[in-house]
């Protein structure tokens, strides 16, 4: 990933802002931080992103999970508001945090902070799409014997980045979800991806409104292993 920085700045409700942005060559578009950081409920934090001018929105969950790490270095600890709502126009918004990639949802009227976004043009496809989903086991697994199981077909446990976006895919469509990947049960998968500060961790995604967590490789989680291409 190839990233440009650049400075901008700009006015709201009398305060001036200046946002660092980083412009991500892969085409989910160009991100900001405002500073000093806004720290509010969903709405102030829309009409924050929105006052930067045309094209600038909160970013969707995935656009959130997916905000290059350097555009938060002095809030990486906290947590991020999205602009996905569940249900669809309901009263809670996806959370996100940079510190351990945690994914959530929260009331809309809880204080968050805020990254804004600009989307490019270019549609790129989703994780869970590049890669070819074998199908799910029926039982849970503690992560090194999950390791196992995939290695033993052929195949790998997905990343953090694939799985969360089938479960974000599931709870977007649940009907052409079934008929496309089959069922799956509304309980964490593993990920094969860790997190440096919790060597004794793995990241799972849960597929009941699609959730990112920390979870002790000594636990039980259910398994779906991938193979690279379609």
């Amino acid at each position: 990933m190839k990233l440009a920085r650049l400075t901008a700045f700009l006015s709201f409700a009398s305060l001036v802002f200046s946002a660092e942005t980083v412009t991500d060559t892969n085409g989910q578009g160009e991100y900001a931080v405002q500073m000093p950081q806004v720290y509010d409920g969903y709405e102030k934090n829309l009409q924050n992103c929105k006052a930067m001018g045309s094209g600038w929105d909160l970013p969707t969950i995935w656009e959130l999970f997916s905000t290059p790490h350097t555009i938060v270095s002095k809030g990486e600890k906290s947590l991020y508001a999205s602009s996905t709502s569940i249900p669809a126009n309901g009263d809670e918004i996806y959370y996100f945090s940079f510190e351990n990639k945690d994914v959530n949802t929260v009331k809309k009227t809880e204080n968050l902070y805020s990254v804004c976004i600009k989307k490019s043009d270019k549609k790129p496809t989703p994780p869970h799409e590049r890669v070819k989903w074998l199908q799910p086991e029926r039982e849970r697994q503690e992560y090194q014997a999950a390791v196992k199981v995939c290695e033993n077909k052929g195949g790998r446990l997905p990343s953090i980045e694939e799985l969360f976006s089938l479960a974000l895919a599931k709870v977007q469509d649940e009907d052409g979800f079934r008929s496309k990947y089959g069922f799956m049960q509304p309980k964490y998968y593993w990920s094969k991806d860790g997190n440096d500060d919790f060597s004794n961790t793995a990241l799972v995604s849960g597929f009941l409104k699609a959730s990112v967590a920390n979870n002790p490789k000594n636990n039980k989680s259910f398994v779906r292993c991938v193979t690279d291409g379609r």
